[in-house]
């Protein structure tokens, strides 16, 4: 969810909520930063497709490639090469 569409439904949710009962709105505003520092991530990763890269697997084992593509996974940039 990109956070315009994230702020419109925050903003929907406060305005349709019963003044005393706060708690789901509370919820809310705590996603706002994960979603923040996953947009970050999705960014800088975005800028390395394309370009060659070293790293590890999942699974710890040493890889290189070219970036193809960025995909998120458990709040989480995860780049995929052309191994």
């Amino acid at each position: 969810m990109k956070s315009e569409a994230f702020i419109r439904m925050l903003l929907s949710e406060l305005s349709n909520q019963v003044p005393f009962d706060l708690q789901d709105s509370t919820a809310m505003l705590e996603q706002l930063p994960s979603l923040r520092n996953i947009e970050n991530q999705i960014a800088f990763a975005g800028g390395m497709i394309g370009k060659r890269v070293e790293g590890q697997s999942a699974l710890n084992d040493a890889v290189d490639g070219v970036v193809t593509a960025v995909r998120v996974q458990e709040d989480k940039a995860i780049l995929w090469s052309s191994i």
